[in-house]
């Protein structure tokens, strides 16, 4: 967008011996100045403009003493719009000076035309006398031959040199469009507007901050205001005022480094102050630059010295998966440790590339959010949180309908503007890894370069302030994975699966691209990667299992995240339901030391291999069962084998020596 500075030179009504200001703002024209003529036709609007406000067609008018004693060095400036295509029985006529108050009656003066039969409409100068017309001189033709809403500048000097200068765009960014010498002393009495129309432009005439007096010398030299980039190879630059067309299009009175080399110059043929520079080469995108300009002149002939201003080329380029990540996630933000309370989520852009997040969506599982327009550069970070928290952070990008998250877990999803998923993550409380925090702290991703975005590459804030919105993590570490995956557990499951589990997220293409030999042989009809990354997958074979049989797998060509290529190898088997007596109670603990725990011994009295996943424990007390305790968790146990369960296993192994750590389970 373009952005012109208007500057309104007259905030004030009065009259005073040889001028007139008004610019209506006092809600009236009947007072300082007093407007008179057709005044029922007339009001002011609420834009504190003076507006024609009638009916039907008619000739209206109005007219205040200009008293002026001459007409040396004298100007006359005002804006006006007329909201029609101009014809000769629809016009405007400007009256610098009339020698009647009544101007419908044809009076000797000059004025300005505005409006004519046919397309070539301009603003025409005219003496009259008697009657007789005279055109002095005009702007441009055609260019008020529709509606228009422009600012009009006129200057006569002491020897009847007429000076006509329009800003089409309404400001006051006048450029001279016509010039004329006529002596004539017709003083006159009275200035004013007169206002030619049909019914259907009976409310189409417009006029404000109008000025009658002595010319107002321009003594200031321009100002360089900035410098705006159109394309790769286009600069606009804007002044405070009307320039010099020849000093303004001399490429000799501009520079740029770094040096795109500066090709044309051309003053725009609508808002003189604006000058559109062309490059020979493309600017780079990303890349800053310094804009010098010297030796500008405006119309009044005052030159300028050298000035600066610096601008950037950002061009949006299109992301890709990954290029953007979710970096930190501030989801439980109270009680505070110092960062505001509200909820926030950091992106970080880890690509070479140039984002615009304008249209981008955050959301959760249950909504989504629509990010407001910011650019995201190379190796930077953005924070991201609802539109009313922006001004709680330094620097922040509001998002729409921004997501509630939720305080024990919940999705984040980043998307592009077409929908392009760029990064997700579940998180969960646990990923803080410090049961001790209650809120106020965010999550925060350790290394942002891991392929795998999982619970092993997030934890606390460590920071004091409980996080890092806007700059590098407190945990950052951008060491790489170098190790292989392990194996977590195998678990097979009736009648023909097995569930494999790994210790991080597994690239899923090695994972669906895998090689299984197993012992004895069974054939896999299905393998069931269910997500990407994963942390584990799922085997389907043909043939059904065998309760109890041990099996081994070797997992051939399978990589993590980071592509640490490796084969992996275990046993499973498929647990059996135990029958009763499979199972005793071989040891308890009921009255430990003071602060210990309880504790019981379970021993495998079959040859079954079992799973104690939903069994129960409870107490029997006077041929009463009760207490009973789910046992939430899959836990074999072999044939002949022992396991111990307690409130802390921790415990048991500093009481007693010979416990073996892998049999030792902790439930509540």
């Amino acid at each position: 967008m373009r952005h012109f500075l208007f500057v309104v030179f007259f905030l004030t009504q009065l009259t005073c011996f040889g001028q007139i200001f008004d610019d209506f703002t006092d809600g009236n024209f009947t007072s300082t100045p007093a407007w008179g003529g057709t005044d029922a036709d007339y009001t002011i609007n609420g834009s504190n403009q003076l507006q024609l406000n009638n009916v039907g067609a008619a000739t209206s008018y109005l007219s205040t003493a200009h008293n002026l004693a001459n007409l040396d060095n004298k100007e006359w400036k005002f804006w006006t719009r007329q909201a029609f295509s101009p014809s000769s029985g629809n016009f405007g006529r400007i009256y610098l000076t009339s020698s009647n108050a009544d101007l419908s009656t044809d009076p000797d003066g000059f004025y300005l035309q505005l409006g004519e039969s046919g397309t070539t409409d301009a603003v025409r100068l005219f003496k009259v006398v008697g009657g007789t017309d005279t055109e002095l001189t005009a702007g441009p033709s055609g260019q008020i031959s529709t509606s228009f809403t422009i600012g009009i500048r006129v200057v006569r000097d002491n020897l009847g040199n007429w000076s006509l200068y329009i800003d089409p765009a309404g400001g006051t960014n006048f450029g001279l469009v016509g010039s004329a010498t006529d002596a004539a002393n017709l003083l006159g009495t009275h200035s004013g507007m007169l206002n030619v129309y049909t019914s259907s432009n009976a409310t189409s005439f417009y006029y404000d901050d109008i000025y009658v007096g002595d010319e107002v010398l321009d003594l200031t030299p321009p100002v360089l205001i900035s410098a705006t980039v159109i394309n790769a190879n286009q600069i606009d630059v804007l002044f405070d005022e009307a320039l010099d067309q020849t000093s303004a299009e001399a490429i000799g009175n501009y520079s740029i480094s770094p040096d795109p080399g500066i090709i044309s110059a051309t003053l725009d043929g609508s808002n003189l102050a604006l000058v559109h520079l062309v490059t020979s080469t493309a600017l780079l995108n990303g890349q800053n630059y310094d804009l010098t300009t010297t030796g500008i002149v405006d119309v009044a002939s005052n030159v300028s010295g050298a000035q600066t201003t610096n601008f950037a080329f950002l061009i949006a380029e299109t992301p890709l998966a990954g290029d953007v990540v979710i970096n930190e996630v501030m989801f439980d933000e109270t009680p505070s440790n110092g960062q505001p309370l509200v909820e926030y989520v950091e992106i970080y852009n880890r690509s070479t590339k140039i984002f615009n997040v304008e249209d981008w969506q955050l959301g959760d599982a249950a909504s989504n959010g629509t990010i407001t327009p910011n650019w995201l550069l190379p190796d930077s970070y953005m924070i991201l949180t609802k539109t009313s928290g922006v001004d709680s952070f330094t620097v922040a990008t509001g998002v729409t309908s921004f997501p509630s998250l939720n305080n024990t877990g919940d999705n984040v999803l980043l998307r592009s503007d077409t929908g392009l998923t760029l990064d997700s993550i579940t998180y969960s409380d646990e990923w803080w890894n410090d049961a001790s925090i209650i809120g106020g702290v965010s999550i925060e991703r350790i290394n942002p370069n891991d392929p795998c975005s999982d619970a092993n590459d997030w934890t606390a804030s460590t920071n004091g302030s409980g996080g890092t919105p806007g700059a590098q993590n407190s945990v950052f570490d951008p060491t790489p994975d170098t190790a292989d995956p392990e194996l977590s557990f195998l678990f097979a499951l009736t009648p023909n699966f097995l569930e494999i589990h790994y210790n991080e997220g597994m690239d899923s293409t090695s994972l669906a691209n895998a090689t299984f030999v197993i012992t004895p042989s069974l054939t896999v009809q299905n393998n069931y990667v269910l997500s990407s990354p994963a942390d584990m997958q799922i085997l389907e074979f043909i043939e059904n299992l065998t309760g109890s049989q041990t099996y081994t797998i070797e997992i051939q060509n399978v990589g993590d995240c980071w592509l640490n290529m490796t084969t992996l190898s275990g046993e499973f088997a498929l647990p059996e339901i135990a029958e009763s007596g499979d199972l005793v109670i071989n040891e308890v603990l009921v009255d430990p030391v003071s602060g210990g725990k309880d504790w019981i011994e379970i021993y495998n009295n079959s040859d079954k291999l079992i799973d104690l996943y939903n069994y129960q424990i409870a107490d029997f007390d006077d041929d009463t069962i009760a207490n009973f305790k789910i046992i939430d968790q899959h836990i074999l146990i072999g044939a002949d084998e022992y396991i111990v369960l307690g409130e802390d296993i921790s415990q048991i192994g500093q009481y007693y020596s010979s416990v073996v750590p892998d049999n030792l389970y902790e439930t509540d």
